[in-house]
């Protein structure tokens, strides 16, 4: 809650705008975005509109000629029965192979993670699966509306959808509450705009309940994150208090085991059918071939 206070600050000055559409590279500072249900990799950064506005942000307080920016080529599919969880899946794996990677090939590197809806989901999901030293790694997480939101944590940031200020959320992800390990919790922020049926969701979804945030309440997840309260700064508070954690690097450098193979038969490409060239395939290295040198992985 205490990062809303920034919310009160004059904005900072724009210092830097670039790190658009590059790949897994190595850089000082990386930021992985990850878009939201049926967002295609479009501007800003390739991470469409919630994910990349908060990102581009960011950036203004990151050097530079020292960040790279990445949108996770995971499908991000529509809210089916058919689509949703195996881009969920597909998606938890490539971001985790991509983490475990770039923490073996880049040492020093600091990586921010930033996904809205499907793609915090996707965090919350990957997150536990890296061990911790391999998190050591990851300064910054930014989880914006995620349907398995632990709710009222340490780590949870919650304003009013009609003011902007902070609040209390009784609610928490409409898919069950997910609490991340210890260890990451204290250079993550959980956001959620109150109402959100997909992050302030009652443990008891009752049809009347169902109805509203239907009629009502889903505005707020389709609509708000990047545009709510702009005359109190919130979204820039939050991708600047992200920005700010980014720059801080761990006491000690993680102590890395070799990296573990993916499970047996996983092949994230034929899971999703996505077949787009240096997407997962290639990021994996599965289907028979070996998973490419990081720099040679393009979005």
């Amino acid at each position: 809650m205490t990062l809303l206070i920034l919310a009160l600050v004059p904005a900072p000055n724009a210092v830097a705008t670039k790190g658009a559409r590059s790949g897994l590279q190595c850089a000082s500072y990386f930021i992985i975005g990850l878009r939201g249900s049926a967002q295609a990799m479009n501007d800003p950064l390739g991470m469409s509109g919630v994910t990349g506005v908060y990102a581009q942000e960011a950036l203004t307080v990151l050097p530079a000629d020292q960040t790279k920016t990445y949108s996770l080529p995971y499908p991000a599919g529509q809210v089916s029965l058919k689509a949703f969880l195996p881009s969920m899946n597909d998606g938890k794996w490539i971001l985790t192979i991509a983490v475990r990677r770039l923490v073996r090939m880049c040492p020093g590197m600091n990586i921010g993670l930033i996904g809205f809806s499907q793609g915090a989901m996707v965090i919350n999901q990957a997150l536990p699966m890296l061990d911790a030293e391999e998190r050591k790694a990851i300064r910054a997480v930014l989880m914006i509306s995620d349907p398995q939101s632990g709710g009222d944590t340490s780590y949870d940031a919650t304003i009013g959808a009609d003011n902007g200020l902070p609040n209390t959320r009784v609610g928490g992800g409409i898919l069950g509450r997910k609490v991340l390990p210890a260890d990451i919790q204290d250079r993550t922020t959980d956001f959620c705009i109150v109402g959100d049926p997909i992050c302030d969701a009652p443990e008891e979804k009752t049809p009347d309940w169902a109805v509203t945030a239907g009629l009502f309440l889903w505005q707020i997840h389709t609509q708000d994150y990047p545009v709510c309260c702009q005359e109190l700064l919130v979204y820039r508070a939050m991708a600047v208090a992200f920005a700010r954690r980014l720059l801080q690097s761990p006491s000690s450098p993680p102590v890395l085991k070799p990296m573990p193979p993916l499970p047996e038969g996983f092949c994230p490409s034929l899971q999703s059918g996505v077949r787009k060239a240096g997407t997962p395939t290639a990021l994996a290295g599965c289907g028979g071939r070996p998973a490419p040198d990081v720099k040679e992985a393009q979005a």
